[in-house]
């Protein structure tokens, strides 16, 4: 377990641990929220044999990686690293707050602790696409010292393009 991030809301300390198969339905349920729908490149509700396949192929992959953000034991968010083919010290990181944990202040943290959980993984990049329109995620990715590097164009959407080089 990583060092603890203190989120914004004056509760407890965010801590990532390894996702498991028991955190599959959880991961499942936020995937398929209306926001997160709206917010992803992909916005299909997702069929939960789809997710599972998916899921499964995750935890098993060394490509991506999943971890569960914790406050007092509780999860409150997934992090997904998917480390570059060419190039494994890069990854893209992925990032769903539950939605009941939402607008408390917690995704920059989840972030600062997911940079954290990266930099002992060997990932010295992280490289983030987001939706421009998702101006929630763009804020916490910002306060969380990501880099606006440019614009992209992911699955005929627009989204901007954030980076980090990690010590």
């Amino acid at each position: 377990m990583n060092a603890p991030a203190q989120p914004s809301d004056g509760g407890g300390k965010v801590v990532t641990r390894p996702a498991g198969l028991a955190d599959c339905r959880r991961v499942f349920e936020w995937a398929n929220d209306p926001e997160t729908r709206k917010a992803s490149f992909f916005d299909a509700s997702i069929p939960l044999a789809d997710h599972e396949r998916w899921y499964a192929d995750s935890l098993d992959g060394d490509r991506r990686i999943l971890r569960i953000a914790e406050v007092d034991a509780t999860p409150v968010g997934l992090i997904r690293f998917d480390r570059d083919a060419k190039d494994p010290k890069t990854a893209e990181i992925g990032i769903n707050m539950a939605p009941k944990h939402r607008d408390r202040g917690l995704a920059a943290p989840v972030l600062l602790a997911a940079r954290r959980d990266a930099a002992t993984l060997g990932i010295r990049r992280l490289v983030a696409r987001i939706r421009t329109e998702n101006r929630r995620s763009i804020r916490a990715f910002e306060r969380a010292e990501f880099v606006f590097v440019g614009a992209a164009r992911v699955r005929g959407s627009d989204a901007a393009r954030y980076e980090i080089i990690l010590d």
